[in-house]
């Protein structure tokens, strides 16, 4: 017997269970996060905490990082999170969050351990509870009335004084406008900014350098430069140190996120050409890359794409970091696609998913409007509202449509999501034109939306419709702007208009069998009413109008079939050939 070789197999095979000694150890993982993420009441006084698998080091006080997006900018530079054992947290002390603001953080790769440094960054959003006693019913306030072809509006504290302030661009007449709050929702000791380019189309608000304020970015499509315009802001509504980047050949739809997750914002511009440009920050506000995405990409059986009309960014795959969103309009018979690029977590877009929409889908909006925690879409066409649930993997695979009914030629121009009766979940605002109005729908919690009234503008639409709380009372009001003009509606305690004492009739369809549009009647004013499948799923929405009527226009993909029409405790059947 060989006893040399056998030792010398025991002794290899005994080596071969002991662990190596001089591997690199593994360093902390994220165990939990507080708020979680997409939360929708999160207490604006309340503190942001991360815990970890293993205590951490006394350096990682700046792996967490807190963004504002309407008071403060970065909220962790003049008070960073502090680290205590296992976690982090950053609490907004005497400068709470605004009422309904999204707030956005990272926790960056500078979080370790003694053992070595988070593997995983991580990206996420929550938004902050409202108050007051507004319950969705709104009121004209003093108009804002503005210079120029106003196309964008958006709203932050630009002055540092605690109150929300506006920023407009005028299309046309290549004007910036800046309107500063005397905390009343009242908009004065305004500034126009002269535009050293042509045709300003949208406009975000960011703290792109980190040093606690609301620093200004301008997608400029025309003209002979077409860049975006990055300002930075000196803490008291003035701006200066500009730096003209480069974004593709016609700068149209402007997105600020953390995309490549290091702790500050990087930005996002769509172009109409069906390209978005990337461009990452360097943390001082300098941004750089040529990253162009291909979107729009053609499906079977649709005609080529025009255009690439609105840009979302959010994570809709759940994975911690920042995906996008665009949507594509197909000539010439105007039918939608939505495209998907998922983020691999370093600011690099890639994916071929496109999502057919129907026909005419445009606005998009993201947020979780069924409280499930995850991102749903909301987009707009014409008189249709579509409703996609996302199934937390980033597929949208059910949902419904809402009939806005707004006459022939109305069609919604823009969607803007928010809790404006106080009941924590996410409502919606939307302006239409053609009448130009603004209309409201109320969640009943679970993702149905339901038309509560409406409120004229002009005959334009509104070019921009946002909502923050202008007023200092805790609750959500809206900021529209149109053709030369900008509005405020402040939320108030009223109780919702029920129409004339009408109780409603007798449900009735007519035409039942229906091809594409069929009327109903005999319903309760304003009521909203529901369209079922054979199954009792939701697949459509409206509301009657005063005289208890609603005129239903069809949705061309909803198969022929048996359906049910339900108003209140009333149920008709409907036909659809």
């Amino acid at each position: 017997m060989n006893h040399r070789f056998t030792l010398s197999r025991l002794v290899v095979s005994c080596l071969l269970l002991v662990p190596p000694l001089f591997g690199r150890a593994q360093g902390p993982t994220i165990t939990a996060v507080v708020p979680s993420v997409n939360a929708q009441t999160v207490s604006p006084t309340g503190p942001v905490t991360v815990t970890f698998s293993q205590p951490l080091t006394p350096a990682s006080a700046g792996a967490l990082q807190v963004f504002s997006s309407q008071r403060g900018g970065r909220r962790t530079g003049a008070s960073p999170a502090t680290v205590s054992g296992s976690t982090l947290t950053f609490s907004p002390g005497t400068s709470p969050f605004m009422p309904g603001e999204t707030v956005q953080y990272t926790i960056t790769q500078t979080a370790a351990s003694s053992t070595g440094p988070l593997a995983k960054p991580q990206v996420g959003q929550f938004t902050t509870a409202v108050g007051g006693t507004g319950n969705g019913n709104f009121q004209a306030s003093s108009n804002v009335f503005l210079r120029g072809a106003l196309y964008s509006l958006v709203t932050g504290d630009l002055d540092g004084d605690g109150d929300l302030d506006i920023v407009t661009a005028s299309r046309y007449d290549n004007i910036m406008h800046i309107g500063l709050n005397n905390g009343q929702g009242v908009f004065s000791n305004s500034q126009e900014l002269s535009s050293p380019n042509q045709n300003p189309m949208d406009i975000a608000l960011a703290d792109v350098d980190g040093d606690g304020d609301l620093d200004m970015l301008v997608a400029y499509g025309y003209g002979n430069v077409r860049v975006v315009r990055v300002s930075l802001n000196n803490g008291n509504a003035t701006f200066s140190n500009s730096q003209d980047v480069a974004a593709g050949s016609y700068p149209y739809y402007l997105q600020v996120g953390d995309v490549d997750a290091d702790g500050d914002l990087d930005f996002l511009v769509l172009n109409p050409d069906k390209t978005v440009a990337v461009r990452i920050n360097d943390g001082t506000g300098i941004f750089t890359g040529n990253q162009t995405v291909s979107v729009g990409a053609i499906i079977s059986g649709t005609p080529y794409a025009s255009e690439s009309i609105d840009l979302k960014l959010g994570d809709i795959d759940g994975d911690g970091d920042l995906d996008m969103m665009v949507t594509n309009i197909f000539h010439p018979d105007w039918q939608a696609t939505m495209s998907v690029r998922l983020n691999n977590g370093s600011g690099i877009f890639s994916g071929n998913q496109e999502v057919s929409v129907g026909s005419g889908y445009k606005m998009i909006e993201a947020g979780d409007v069924d409280g499930d925690g995850d991102l749903d879409l909301i987009m707009g066409a014409g008189n249709l509202i579509l409703v996609r649930f996302n199934d937390g993997n980033g597929l949208f695979t059910s949902g419904y449509v809402v009939n806005i009914d707004n006459g022939p030629s109305g069609g919604v121009d823009c969607i803007a999501l928010g809790d404006v009766d106080r009941d924590g979940d996410l409502d919606m605002v939307i302006s239409t034109n053609s009448p130009g109005s603004i209309t409201v729908f109320i969640n009943d919690g679970h993702g149905v939306l339901g038309r509560t009234r409406s409120y004229t503008t002009q005959t334009s639409s509104a070019k921009s419709v946002v909502l923050g709380d202008v007023d200092g009372d805790k609750d959500l009001d809206v900021l529209y702007v149109y053709e030369r003009q900008g509005g405020v509606l402040l939320n108030h305690p009223q109780v919702l208009a029920t129409g004339n004492g009408h109780t409603g009739g007798s449900l009735a369809l007519f035409p039942n069998p229906a091809s594409r549009h069929t009327t109903l009647t005999g319903a309760a004013p304003y009521a909203p009413l529901s369209v079922l499948d054979a199954l009792g799923r939701l697949v459509f929405t409206a509301t009657a109008t005063v005289e208890g009527k609603a005129q239903l226009a069809l949705p061309a993909e909803l198969p022929a079939g048996m359906y049910l029409v339900r108003c209140g405790s009333q149920t008709r059947r409907l036909l659809i050939e």
